[in-house]
């Protein structure tokens, strides 16, 4: 038997209300209704210029109030398979490192459009802003010795 709880004015009987209470609790911890959950991110990648053969950090770190996020990252919409990938690497914080930068004339595996995805399983995901990444090229410089062209 429970105690009176919140009696309106006599109206309704103590067990009738309290009865009327447990079901309300009832339906509030059944899968009927949702609570709200925070995952936000805390930074964002930004665009990047680089060089070839040097590295970048892309940066993605994300906070929620049900543990910690799983992060993802995504070139040209497409996941990476980092398992795979002796170049880029995921570290702890979740931010990604792609190292030795690769970028010739017909081969640019590294420049695209990168993005992170912050997910809790059961709940949802959020994605990133897009991050451009772009390999600069050297200038190619010209001069002329004894009437024969060079390019440096």
């Amino acid at each position: 038997h429970l105690p009176c709880l919140f009696p309106i004015e006599r109206t309704f009987p103590c067990e009738t209300y309290n009865q009327y209470l447990l079901l309300v609790l009832r339906l509030v911890s059944g899968s009927q209704i949702k609570t709200f959950t925070s995952l936000r991110f805390l930074t964002e990648p930004s665009d990047a210029v680089t060089m070839r053969g040097s590295n970048v950090l892309l940066n993605c770190l994300a906070e929620s109030d049900q543990g910690a996020p799983v992060i993802k990252w995504k070139k040209d919409a497409v996941f990476l398979n980092l398992a795979v990938d002796e170049r880029r690497q995921q570290l702890a914080n979740g931010s990604l490192l792609i190292q030795n930068i690769v970028h010739s004339r017909h081969h640019k595996p590294d420049e695209g459009l990168y993005q992170c995805e912050a997910s809790l399983e059961g709940i949802g995901a959020i994605i990133s802003r897009t991050a451009k990444v772009m390999v600069a090229g050297r200038e190619k410089h010209s001069c002329f010795l004894d009437g024969w062209k060079y390019s440096l």
